[in-house]
């Protein structure tokens, strides 16, 4: 089954703290940290395909909550999706779901679809809504979700969850990478209004193949695929068979050095497929993170 193992962009940001807050009580600090990133195909009515499936994806990831402390969904649109992901609040209890909202010269009639569910309490959100887009995509206000985790031992981390462009022409091609672009800025502007937070995952679906011009794009600004070598994965998607979904993470995680004191490092990652692959048109990813050794 495993293998190797909020807020649109208003006028004014929702800020919960202005300062690292409190840590919450936990009974007892994990030992690692696990994101995962899941593109449901919660497309809206009439183009949902069988909702009774997204019911059977909240029990997979309840039966299997171990997998993940922190989930980023993409295609969150119709209603069946929305009120079968509910459920997973007893085992998630804080969330942000990006809603909609009218902006000027915009025609879309759908959110980003863009979801983030956590154990972890959410201390910060905001939005980046993408400025361009083509064709069906832009029916949704598609974007990038940010949520900042409080996580145990006193670390927090930036999570941005987001969802590109579609299709494989070149004009595609040049919105994802522009949308890229808008998305760094973002990520940069984000970290200098909370700067308390020094690493960041980047998730979601890219609609690109590993080492496309938009993969490279990210890499290339100081961001580790925690897929890539040397085990070569499944695909994240299954028609036709290719890696879109991704798991990016900052440099200040250290995904060699698992010794290295204050910072997370890369345990393992891997693909939710087999019996569970029927779930939707994309197979859920995972990351583990290792904590760091405190301090003597």
């Amino acid at each position: 089954m495993f293998l190797s193992r909020g807020p649109a962009r208003n006028k004014k940001r929702q800020t919960l703290y202005s300062s690292p807050p409190p840590l919450p009580a936990y009974k007892k600090t994990p030992k690692s940290v696990s994101f995962m990133s899941f593109n449901i195909w919660g497309l809206p009515w009439p183009l949902t395909t069988n909702p009774s499936r997204f019911r059977s994806i909240v029990d997979v990831l309840t039966f299997h909550s171990e997998l993940a402390d922190v989930i980023g969904f993409q295609e969150v649109f119709c209603n069946e999706a929305k009120e079968a992901l509910k459920h997973l609040t007893f085992v998630y209890p804080y969330h942000s779901y990006h809603q909609m909202t009218p902006m000027k010269s915009d025609s879309s009639l759908l959110s980003s679809g863009l979801l983030i569910v956590s154990k972890f309490p959410i201390v910060d959100v905001d939005f980046l809504t993408y400025k361009n887009c083509s064709g069906f995509d832009c029916f949704a206000q598609k974007g990038a979700q940010k949520v900042t985790l409080c996580l145990p031992n006193h670390l927090y981390v930036d999570v941005f969850n987001t969802h590109l462009e579609s299709g494989n022409n070149e004009k595609s091609k040049a919105i994802r990478l522009n949308q890229i672009d808008q998305l760094l800025s973002f990520m940069n502007n984000t970290r200098q209004v909370l700067p308390f937070s020094e690493r960041l995952i980047l998730l979601g679906d890219f609609n690109a193949p590993p080492f496309s011009d938009e993969y490279l794009a990210i890499t290339k600004n100081g961001f580790f695929d925690t897929e890539c070598c040397p085990v070569k994965h499944p695909p994240s998607f299954a028609n036709p068979e290719q890696r879109i979904d991704f798991i990016f993470t900052s440099s200040s995680f250290s995904p060699y050095d698992h010794s290295t004191n204050r910072r997370l490092s890369l345990r393992r990652s891997g693909v939710l497929t087999d019996k569970h692959s029927q779930l939707s048109d994309h197979f859920a990813i995972v990351a583990e993170f290792q904590f760091p050794v405190p301090s003597i």
